[in-house]
């Protein structure tokens, strides 16, 4: 499959490089070397020719049923797919607007802050 492994997960904050949309690694990772044609990945995967065609021109987002639907078809996880979109949107909406200006709360009471690592990730 492409060069981002399977259980690569970074902030797009310190993405050494610029992500590229999800389109381009099914066209790289699936179309190409399958020699498939947009009509036909289509049909392998349920959906109209024209939804490949956005995603592989980069107009439309990745959905998590897309995922779920490219997980079934090449054995990368589910995260995989949606990893590359998520990084993708983040770093094209920093982008757009680097910051939003906002200023952080300020918590006296420590157990009142939010710690990542008590986040549930299922």
């Amino acid at each position: 499959m492409s060069e981002i492994q399977d259980d690569f997960i970074e902030s797009a904050a310190d993405l050494p490089w610029t992500p590229k949309h999800p389109g381009h690694f099914i066209k790289k990772d699936i179309l190409e070397p399958e020699c498939l044609t947009q009509d036909e990945l289509g049909k392998h995967l349920g959906v109209s020719r024209g939804t490949i065609n956005e995603l592989v021109g980069g107009g439309r987002d990745l959905t998590i049923e897309m995922a779920r639907r490219l997980s079934e078809l090449t054995g990368q996880s589910e995260e995989y797919w949606i990893t590359l979109q998520t990084q993708y949107a983040l770093w094209e909406s920093r982008q757009k607007t680097p910051s939003f200006g906002i200023e952080p709360l300020e918590h006296t009471d420590e157990e009142a802050s939010l710690d990542e690592s008590q986040v549930a990730y299922g």
